[in-house]
């Protein structure tokens, strides 16, 4: 109003400059003169404010957080509808998710794998199902330090046997060299006698992931979700698929993978490292003695417990293979930024 003073102009002239409209002009104008906010939050006046601590810490209890939603929001809405709004509390909701999710990253532990051909891992994905309901799976193998990827082999109906698992690992251990380590999931087909065979065979230690814990064999889920995103492109939905053309399509995508600069190989590609001079030359003797160590760390950690079941060896098994990896540098153990020190009476001196 002290713009109309000064210049003279017509309230309704200034408010067309303005872009606002007249009408709500003249009602914030009613509400100054009789003492009332100009603007208020719409929505139905709250008859009393809450005890903001009981309400974080309801929403910190009794709601469960997951990665996207959260479960139990609109029962606390039903308690608190007479002094909290829904957005107010949904607000609420989501921040007390996303540091949730915060801590949760911060509790995690990073692993960095440093040496080309140390680790190998592998892993069955579902792509999809044909239109006929037959399921397509692919099996990939994966170089961890150099990301470096193997053409996939495609199988229709179900995962590959293990007896092709096996005969596959034959072939690439003869050919590229066989890695000291094999990480792999709980699969039948991945544990089947004949695999154990051929690790046997070239003294590869073998690394379970834990059962129904996806972040311990993280990079070759990302990989897995990659090849996926690559034959999306490649492929339409409504095509009957045959391994072949599955084969195909993963082989050129994997092939992309490893010659696109990647950020985590300080812009290097997959393959260029992976041609390089590898980390995982090990004679049989120096895997023998390798085994033999890794078997002491076993029993010794077992010693201290009173169950040494199945569960616990393979917690034990994990533990030690991770400690010498972690010794030898050919990984690194980063928690919150922070690299984790090891001991451990085989390997620390203390």
């Amino acid at each position: 109003m002290l713009i109309q003073q000064e210049t003279g102009v017509p309230c309704r002239r200034l408010c067309g400059a303005a872009s606002l409209a007249y009408r709500s002009v003249l009602r914030w104008k009613r509400r100054m003169e009789n003492g009332f906010p100009v603007v208020e939050r719409t929505g139905p006046k709250k008859v009393e404010r809450p005890d903001m601590s009981k309400l974080r810490q309801a929403i910190n209890t009794r709601v469960q957080h997951k990665q996207c939603r959260s479960y139990g929001a609109m029962v606390l809405l039903e308690q608190y509808r007479e002094q909290v709004s829904r957005r107010d509390l949904m607000n609420l909701v989501e921040l007390a998710r996303r540091e949730k999710q915060a801590e949760r990253l911060q509790r995690m532990r990073r692993i960095t794998w440093n040496s080309t051909g140390v680790v190998l891992s592998m892993d069955d994905v579902e792509y999809r199902r044909n239109p006929d309901g037959s399921r397509i799976f692919t099996h990939n193998q994966m170089d961890l330090a150099s990301r470096f990827g193997f053409p996939p082999i495609a199988s229709i109906g179900g995962v590959l046997s293990g007896e092709v698992i096996a005969k596959l690992l034959r072939e690439r251990f003869k050919r590229h060299g066989a890695p000291l380590v094999l990480k792999r999931d709980n699969g039948k087909n991945l544990n089947h006698k004949d695999v154990n065979k051929v690790l046997s065979e070239f003294l590869v230690i073998p690394l379970n992931n834990p059962t129904y814990y996806p972040p311990y064999n993280g990079v070759m889920e990302r990989e897995n979700r990659e090849i996926i995103r690559g034959l999306d492109k490649r492929l339409d939905e409504q095509t009957q698929l045959a391994d072949w053309m599955l084969e195909d399509a993963s082989g050129l995508a994997v092939h992309v993978l490893n010659h696109k600069p990647r950020r985590v190989l300080s812009g290097r590609t997959a393959c260029g490292i992976y041609s390089e001079r590898k980390g995982g030359e090990y004679s049989l003797r120096q895997r023998e003695r390798i085994f033999r160590l890794i078997e002491g760390m076993v029993d010794d950690i077992l010693g201290s417990m009173s169950d040494k079941g199945r569960k616990n060896r393979e917690a034990a098994w994990r533990i030690a293979v991770e400690t010498w990896l972690q010794n030898q540098d050919h990984v690194t153990v980063s928690l919150n930024g922070k690299v984790l020190p090891y001991y451990f009476r085989f390997v620390c001196h203390n």
